[in-house]
């Protein structure tokens, strides 16, 4: 006498023993604070002193954030056009009139990228942007993806 298993069960079972036995969702990786300040290059009462990591030259930031996570539709890894890790952002649509206007009125000023309060990138802005950017800087291919996935995490 054969037992009759539902079909699904015996689809499922060498999928959860290939995978250890277990059907848990995979790890949910914690969102990372991510915020985009204004910068000069020159310094002002009320502004604080970082070093470019890209440079090493004194950057001063203004306290105002002007980008944030909740600005950021997606993040995904990507090689720059050197062949280095970067992280390409797309921006929510709700998001792209302010990101336009902030980077159209700030065309060759610095925007200070942070990670976690971390200062990853300090690049002039060259052009307006609104749809999309791309955060380089120098970082390893881990640190790239590990962000790219963190910003946008739930």
């Amino acid at each position: 006498m054969t037992s009759k298993l539902p079909i699904g069960w015996m689809c499922l079972f060498p999928l959860t023993f290939l995978a250890g036995c277990s059907l848990s969702k995979p790890p949910v990786v914690a969102m990372e604070k991510f915020e985009v300040r204004l910068a000069q290059s020159e310094q002002e009462e009320g502004l604080q002193e970082q070093t470019a990591p890209e440079s090493g030259a004194k950057i001063y930031v203004h306290p105002g954030v002007v980008i944030t996570n909740s600005d950021i539709d997606d993040a995904s890894y990507v090689q720059d056009e050197r062949g280095l890790p970067a992280v390409a952002i797309r921006f929510k649509k709700s998001s792209q009139k302010h990101i336009a206007k902030f980077s159209s009125g700030n065309i060759g000023k610095i925007a200070a990228i942070y990670v976690n309060g971390r200062l990853l990138s300090a690049p002039v802005i060259r052009s307006e942007f609104s749809e999309a950017a791309q955060i380089t800087g120098h970082f390893k291919v881990e640190e790239a993806q590990h962000i790219a996935r963190a910003i946008t995490a739930d």
